[in-house]
């Protein structure tokens, strides 16, 4: 009968710290990806979430991503740290960042990559409130 209690109560903890490994594991790279194909005449652009967190959220509990649309396209939702190339036709383009603070929220940045260098730098952020923000290097 110990036996059985030792053996349960080992493959509990081993079954909640895979779960907890896997869930750490979902914030190293963003997701729902959109414009990853490198085509004739695309402009790569590079965006890069950095480590700031809304309110109440943790590293290891990250419910409010930034989602990044590209011309009304969801293109991708970031975590703390993560970061994606876009390879995107020369033209005039809207980046949009929305989060859980609040779906009527979002922030936008009218992009013009017919007169830019072939390699531009975006950081998604939040502002004081939690809202995101998009910041050009």
């Amino acid at each position: 009968m110990l036996n059985k209690v030792i053996f349960y109560t080992t493959l509990c903890i081993l079954i909640s710290s895979c779960s907890i490994l896997n869930k750490q594991n979902n914030y190293k790279k963003p997701i729902d990806l959109l414009f990853q194909n490198k085509e004739i005449d695309s402009i790569k652009i590079h965006v890069q979430r950095d480590d700031k967190l809304c309110k109440d959220e943790t590293n290891n509990n990250q419910d409010c991503p930034i989602k990044l649309y590209v011309d009304d396209f969801k293109s991708g939702e970031f975590f703390t740290n993560n970061e994606a190339s876009y390879y995107l036709k020369p033209n005039e383009h809207i980046l949009k960042v929305k989060n859980c603070t609040n779906e009527c929220s979002k922030y936008e940045l009218k992009i013009d990559l017919n007169n830019q260098l072939k390699y531009v730098n975006y950081v998604l952020s939040i502002d004081n409130e939690s809202n995101p923000i998009i910041i050009q290097k």
